[in-house]
């Protein structure tokens, strides 16, 4: 065969494995400059104009992200960040307007964790918020983007840092949290995601709810893939493991698709959702616990696929099981 040919081909199969690599969280894992990167204007992530003190660039997984008040960065593409900054305002928390990421229809990998802030224009890192903006993160709803978190063991929110206080609509973010395998994030404080997809590792959520709302009842899906699992010592009615952030009679989310592991350690678990498949493994890992119930207009599983029975003193069925 010519050399010609050989070079070509080369090239091409490059750039085929080259677009299947971006497409991946790890694409992005490559170490940057670690700039505190702050929005000088609205504009499109991938273009130098929108950032300051940016070394002349844009954000890359290495780096911090400070969306300023009054500010909206658009992606065009896929991206990646360190830590997430999203400014509520400029004196206080809801003075001098808010920051806001539009994904549209792509994915924004964050190796680092989500925070609010309130700042002056051109200050950083400001004062943490834990009064969110109402659409801090917005999709196009007919092909929705997400927060893809990824990367090592972390925590990937804070308390006073975050809350699951932002609006829930169809334009509302997903969230999926594809770490690495033998990572472990903590929630410190909740999200509230249209819908949650767990891919690899592990969750510990302590006590915070996964808060998944679409804006309706039975709306909002999550989803735990086989690689992944989800720790949850959440333990009341009023607390659920997830549900919608409103309780009540019409406080059941939509669908949990376990096909990995959920670890319950509260005493009296409660999950807030319509339909159940538990295909995969669910650990009571707390003493003296009763097993899951429903709360908010939602389902009490009945049927487990595999039930493990872990720590000590007794289990107490919530229904015929």
């Amino acid at each position: 065969m010519h050399p010609r040919i050989y070079h070509i081909l080369g090239v091409v199969c490059f750039m085929l494995c080259c677009g299947l690599w971006l497409d991946s969280p790890s694409a992005h894992a490559a170490p940057q400059a670690g700039l505190d990167c702050r929005t000088a204007s609205s504009g499109n992530w991938n273009v130098p104009a929108t950032w300051e003190n940016c070394g002349g660039g844009v954000p890359g997984a290495g780096d911090a992200a400070f969306i300023q008040a009054s500010h909206t960065v658009t992606l065009t593409q896929n991206a990646a960040v360190g830590d997430l900054h999203i400014s509520t305002g400029t004196t206080g928390i809801s003075a001098g307007g808010d920051g806001k990421v539009a994904l549209e229809s792509y994915v924004l990998d964050i190796y680092g964790k989500l925070r609010c802030y309130y700042a002056a224009l051109g200050a950083t890192p400001g004062t943490a918020s834990g009064a969110i903006p109402s659409n801090p993160i917005t999709v196009t709803p007919a092909n929705p983007g997400r927060l893809r978190f990824a990367g090592s063991s972390r925590s990937i929110t804070a308390a006073g840092e975050w809350s699951a206080g932002n609006n829930a609509s169809d334009a509302a973010f997903r969230v999926e949290v594809a770490v690495d395998s033998d990572a472990v994030v903590t929630l410190g404080a909740p999200v509230k995601a249209s819908n949650w997809l767990f891919t690899s590792g592990v969750v510990d959520a302590g006590t915070n709810r996964v808060a998944v709302d679409l804006g309706g009842y039975g709306t909002g899906d999550v989803n735990v893939a086989a690689a992944a699992t989800l720790i949850s010592a959440a333990s009341s009615a009023n607390n659920p493991i997830m549900s919608r952030t409103t309780i009540l009679t019409t406080g059941a989310a939509g669908t949990l698709t376990l096909n990995g592991r959920l670890v319950l350690k509260g005493a009296n678990p409660f999950i807030g959702i319509t339909a159940v498949q538990l295909n995969g493994i669910v650990e009571f890992a707390g003493a003296s616990q009763t097993l899951l119930q429903g709360t908010g207009g939602g389902i009490t599983p009945t049927v487990y696929s595999t039930l493990v029975l872990t720590n000590t003193n007794n289990k107490t069925l919530a229904t015929n099981t």
